[in-house]
């Protein structure tokens, strides 16, 4: 293990999928094969299950656990961890994460409300883990408040090598003394297997981290704080970031080694105010992407609301690699040729960018609400 390195959207479609269930499941194949891997899964009903809950193998969440006045120690994990669409709810950490590592393992389906992390916390602090490493975390959210002495920490994990985060969110606060700050993610990088990749997930984190200090460089993402060889895509963050010298609404600081890595930041939306503390008395600083490496990558489809934060200052990124819209722009409708998703500069109006989208992943809905992904399961409900 590598030391650390110091609406309609997704709220509402989650948050009815994992009180309601996942559906969808058809026959035949994997189907079935995911249904026999439950069936095998040991359950946790209880609060001392899951305190007893090993390193690795399979476990199954049969039931909504609340954690007031419980204690808990952080797991190192290396299994599969299905939340089977329960909360676990009132954890309170001190300098610690509900898991400490995880590795090559799967958390999926499972929602964590009212945690609160306070504390120094040496290798950093996330909302579900500190550390995880080429592992799986999907349809998860993480409903958190951090106040925390850490050199990182992140809504969702502190740092993450390689794996992946999929259709989950994370909403609360962070804040405390840090130079790595991220509203899912303090810092991605490479792991043997590859890239770090973060789709089609939403964060509405306030990323506060303390900044008091000019000489300090504090890293800030409503995303992701620093980004190595990072592949964000079809994100949306809707709370305020600030930071001091790497500060962005959706990354703080995609960076990446030059001239052989490669990092992918596209189609990001972010709806809330981005402070750089750098620029505070000159004009302000905006935009989804602070600053980056000169080396290969591709950004594309970065959009933020100069309504909400109408600053001068913004990283210039090529044509159409991170843009401003008004926040009526932004609640058109995305579709192909429409809304913002097709800026009328683009010389073909029917194509977006470098691809064409056969069908956006977001709905903006009415005039009157943030966007939403497409195709979540369960009833949606808006984000205000």
């Amino acid at each position: 293990m590598r030391a650390s390195i110091g609406a309609r959207l997704c709220i509402g479609s989650l948050g009815a999928a994992l009180a309601g269930g996942l559906g969808g499941f058809g026959c035949g194949g994997a189907a079935e094969e995911n249904i026999d891997a439950t069936r095998e899964a040991l359950n946790i009903s209880s609060w001392n299950n899951l305190v007893g809950m090993g390193e690795t193998g399979s476990f199954l969440l049969t039931t909504n656990l609340d954690a007031t006045g419980k204690t808990w120690t952080s797991k190192s994990f290396s299994g599969v961890f299905d939340g089977g669409n329960h909360t676990i709810s009132n954890l309170t950490l001190t300098g610690q994460s509900f898991f400490s590592f995880l590795t090559n393992a799967t958390v999926k389906n499972l929602k964590l409300i009212n945690v609160r992390i306070t504390g120094s916390a040496p290798s950093g602090v996330g909302g579900l883990v500190t550390i995880m490493e080429d592992s799986v975390v999907d349809n998860c959210a993480v409903e958190v408040t951090i106040t925390s002495d850490t050199p990182l920490a992140g809504g969702i994990a502190g740092e993450m090598l390689g794996g992946s985060i999929h259709r989950s969110y994370a909403k609360g606060s962070l804040s405390g003394v840090m130079t790595l700050a991220g509203g899912l993610v303090a810092v991605t990088t490479i792991s043997s297997l590859g890239d770090a990749k973060i789709n089609e997930c939403y964060s509405q984190m306030t990323v506060n981290p303390d900044t008091s200090n000019p000489n300090l460089t504090v890293t800030a993402g409503g995303i992701v704080g620093k980004g190595y060889d990072a592949d964000i895509f079809d994100t949306y963050n809707v709370g305020n970031v600030t930071g001091r010298g790497n500060v962005g609404g959706i990354i703080g600081l995609s960076d990446c080694t030059v001239n052989q890595d490669t990092f992918l930041v596209y189609k990001n939306i972010s709806r809330g105010d981005v402070v750089d503390k750098n620029w505070s008395s000159s004009g302000g600083w905006a935009g989804t992407i602070g600053t980056f490496s000169n080396c290969p990558g591709r950004f594309t489809q970065n959009f933020w609301d100069k309504t909400v934060d109408p600053s001068a200052h913004f990283a210039s990124i090529g044509d159409n690699g991170q843009q401003g819209f008004t926040t009526t722009q932004l609640r058109s409708p995305t579709t192909v040729i429409g809304g913002v998703f097709c800026a009328p500069d683009f010389a073909d109006p029917a194509r977006c960018g470098d691809n064409t989208w056969s069908r956006p992943p977001w709905d903006a809905g009415t005039s009157t609400q943030h966007h939403i992904l497409l195709s979540m399961p369960g009833p949606n409900m808006q984000l205000r």
